[in-house]
């Protein structure tokens, strides 16, 4: 299991993903309820900015914007952490290019030996090692809890403080108070309270609320002033402001760094003041104005001579520094004072509000619920699809192989087919294949969820090792590729996670694989059988080049015989590499070669210029890799069932091999690999997958063919 250390660095990375977005939302959102304020200014009351304000502050903690009826992405893009070919051939696959490490019999000079250090010590598992968002995390919970704990005392202290200096008023003040209770519509119990010490009117608590007035205040007051300032608290306790200031104060104990915060506050507690000044008025009569407004300079001449108490009893008083315009509005007779926000104002703040979030957040095309494979056929597209959708697509997917992972930590290929029991793939490779998918996520905001899936994998795949270095062994045909997906998939792991007893796993597993290869050869089903193909011996290549990039011991002859066979199967005069022969096309089971023709498929030379980039020594015939870059190139990813062109290892390798060469062959295989991806997966709500029908995939492996078509999508995003 994770250590402590390192499950709290994972969270500080979380925190500050989640900490950028929500300061971008709200800050955008505040952006545009403030111009329309400035804009509509004179023509709005004060309930509706009062209201509105306090959408930003949501928007900080809360992200609410996810609740509305379309889709709206992640603002964070999904980061690619998988290792990937690292060469980037030009078109012409000759532009000089620094040499690779080597790899030799000694430990092998790693490009990422320092995987300790920046983004990967994220997931270290020494329990006293914390990051600088790890630390960053650990402060802002404590200012969190301490200001939170702050303002819980405060205000039990200020109820102690009601308690034991409060009095009773006289009965013609209890009587009129109690009358505009009834009038303003309050079914259960607020009481009046007169406090020594106290500066000015307040309104307080939550559950057992209450109305605090200075002593002598109803003395210094006529009838009309002293209506309008009980009306005022009690608007106060309608419009729940004493929740609100309790819900800002917090906020300003968690965002007190974030200028969104600051100025929510501040203006909030501005408009309120004016709301319920209008209310007040409106209910005391408008015509009388004036006495209302020399009730305001009563409480100044109280705010100014008494002193201030302890506690939250004063945290509402009003500030002396927004008297002056309380007072312009209230005698401002152009403005028709409303006891509450009218229709106009609402939907002005509701439009208003819809509108910041949709421009804080870009919404996306809708995606289509299902599609009809049976009738889908490829059609060009003149331009590549938006980024936002291939992200949206991630998303889903990874969503999707989350859910399906099994409680052991694999994904499940289905039962045994039943007229062909001879499999290019087992549990240990798929398991495989989708976790390097969800690790393209692990930036993302499933972040969580795929450190703990990720976590699973591992445990899974480290645990089918037997003695002598093989992982999941079991079925012969499917027994070598599973093995190389395998160490593929730790050495992306270990990347993002260093551990000594998985590092020796990797050590364990490439000494096996080449005790098991052919004499001066590569790889095929079994062991030392003196068969070899091309796709076996190039994906293990890829995975030692892979291990080495960790330090892990590879022997050169391996890497010096694999790749002699790859050369000897790829045609010099067409550049297409044979699966078992030269130039011949990839191969395909007797029960899929009908319904799949081979001649559809690319592969081995695809996974041939996968290794000749990932090596990047220069070693390859240019005039040869040009020719395979422009047969791959020249068969993209097509969508047509009935042709049976589905090929999804096909077009995942495909991906990357043009992705690392880029150009026109990359800007091809991005056209149709998004028509092709973008527009067959199912989508059931929040996730989605591909459909397991195609050259190497039957019915219960949606596993493969989601994580395979992720893979492909992220190579050229």
């Amino acid at each position: 299991m994770m250590a402590l250390g390192s499950w709290w660095n994972a969270a500080a990375e979380t925190w500050l993903h989640w900490l950028l977005e929500r300061s971008v939302v709200a800050a955008v959102t505040l952006a545009v309820v403030g111009v329309v304020l400035l804009l509509l200014r004179r023509r709005l009351s004060a309930h509706a900015p009062s209201h509105l304000l306090l959408l930003p502050a949501f928007l900080l903690l809360l992200p609410l914007e996810r609740a509305l009826p379309t889709h709206w992405p992640e603002l964070m893009p999904i980061a690619a952490t998988i290792p990937m070919p690292e060469a980037s051939l030009a078109t012409d696959l000759a532009i000089p290019r620094p040499p690779a490490p080597e790899a030799a019999t000694g430990p092998a000079v790693s490009a990422h030996a320092d995987t300790g250090s920046g983004a990967n010590e994220l997931l270290t598992r020494n329990i006293v090692e914390l990051t600088i968002p790890g630390l960053s995390l650990a402060v802002w919970l404590l200012v969190l809890l301490g200001g939170a704990t702050s303002l819980v005392f405060a205000h039990l202290g200020a109820d102690r403080h009601l308690r034991r200096l409060g009095r009773r008023p006289e009965s013609s003040l209890q009587v009129l108070f109690e009358k505009l209770c009834s009038e303003r519509g309050f079914d259960s119990r607020i009481d009046l309270r007169i406090v020594p010490g106290l500066r000015s009117p307040v309104a307080t608590g939550v559950i057992r609320r209450a109305v605090c007035l200075p002593p002598n205040l109803d003395r210094e007051l006529s009838p009309i002033q002293l209506r309008f300032v009980l009306l005022h608290e009690l608007e106060h306790h309608a419009r729940r402001d004493v929740l609100a200031e309790g819900f800002l104060r917090v906020l300003r104990f968690a965002f007190w760094f974030h200028p969104v915060a600051w100025v929510v506050i501040a203006a909030h507690r501005r408009w309120r003041e004016y709301a319920c000044d209008e209310a007040a008025v409106a209910r005391a009569a408008s015509t009388k104005r004036a006495p209302v407004a020399e009730a305001l300079f009563t409480l100044i001449h109280f705010s100014s001579d008494a002193p201030r108490p302890s506690g939250a009893i004063a945290s509402f008083a009003p500030s002396v520094a927004i008297m002056k315009n309380r007072l312009q509005r209230i005698l401002d007779r152009t403005r028709s004072p409303r006891r509450s926000i009218s229709a106009a104002s609402l939907i002005v703040a509701s439009a208003t509000g819809l509108g910041a979030l949709t421009i804080a957040r870009a919404q996306q095309p809708p995606v289509s619920v299902k599609v009809d494979h049976s009738k889908s056929e490829s059609k060009p597209s003149a331009t590549p699809k938006p980024d936002g959708e291939v992200a949206v697509a991630l998303d889903q997917g990874a969503a999707w192989l989350l859910g399906a992972q099994q409680e052991d930590g694999s994904w499940d290929i289905g039962p045994d087919p039943v007229n062909d029991r001879a499999r290019d793939h087992n549990k240990v490779h798929v398991t495989g294949l989708a976790l390097r998918a969800l690790m393209l996520g692990w930036k993302g905001p499933r972040h969580f969820e795929i450190v703990r899936a990720v976590e699973r994998g591992d445990e899974y795949l480290l645990s089918t090792q037997n003695k002598e270095g093989l992982f999941g062994g079991g079925e012969a045909m499917a027994e070598a590729y599973g093995h190389a997906q395998v160490l593929r998939t730790l050495c992306a792991i270990q990347t993002l996670a260093p551990d000594e007893q998985r590092k020796d796993a990797i050590a364990r597993g490439v000494t096996y694989a080449e005790r098991v290869r052919n004499p001066y050869a590569g790889w095929r089903y079994r062991p030392c059988d003196g068969d070899n193909d091309s796709k076996h011996t190039a994906l293990m290549l890829l995975a030692f080049q892979d291990a080495a990039k960790l330090g892990v011991e590879v022997p050169r002859a391996a890497l010096e015989h694999a790749r002699e066979l790859l050369t000897q199967l790829t045609d010099r005069n067409s550049g297409r590499t044979g699966f078992v022969r030269p130039g011949e096309p990839m191969s395909r089971f007797v029960t899929k070669v009908d319904r799949f023709p081979k001649h559809f498929s690319e592969e081995p030379t695809a996974m041939r210029l996968m290794v000749e980039t990932a090596f990047n020594d220069g070693k390859g015939d240019k005039a040869v890799l040009r020719r395979a870059a422009n047969i791959v190139c020249e068969m993209p990813p097509r969508w047509d069932p009935q042709a049976g062109t589905t090929d999804y290892a096909y077009w995942c390798f495909g991906a990357q091999a043009m992705a690392a060469i880029g150009g026109k062959h990359a800007e091809v295989w991005r056209r149709s690999l998004h028509e092709t991806l973008l527009g067959s997966r199912v989508v059931e709500g929040s996730s989605a997958h591909w459909p397991a029908d195609d050259a190497w995939s039957r019915k219960g492996m949606e596993a493969y063919s989601t994580a395979s078509a992720m893979l492909a999508l992220e190579a050229l995003h």
